[in-house]
């Protein structure tokens, strides 16, 4: 399980974000990772489970993604159960990390 956050670029639109998750929900169901993504209205903060030769290849992409700048991985840990294994891609809007924090705690 990784944990990373990131600053979104200053004109990120609503639709840009949801976009962002349903991309990452589809691919995430190609490369067998789940999570969460979290977004405040400035950052995004992301947990993401798999492999993790696929969670890095995910962080090099997200890295290249121009709508997004200092990306940085805060945590991580080895897991035996996902934390969200019901969800490609959990997307949680306004609400702050918490959901994304706290599955670091599990």
């Amino acid at each position: 399980m990784q944990r990373s956050h990131s600053t979104a670029y200053a004109d990120i639109s609503a639709a840009d974000v949801y976009e962002i998750a349903t991309r990452s929900s589809e691919a995430n169901i190609e490369n067998k990772i789940t999570g969460a993504l979290a977004f405040d209205g400035e950052k995004f903060c992301q947990c993401l489970e798999g492999k993790h030769e696929s969670v890095q290849n995910l962080i090099e992409t997200i890295q290249k993604d121009g709508r997004n700048s200092d990306l940085e991985v805060i945590a991580e840990k080895a897991i035996t159960v996902r934390y969200f294994g019901d969800w490609s891609m959990l997307y949680v809007d306004g609400q702050g990390f918490s959901p994304v924090t706290d599955a670091m705690n599990f």
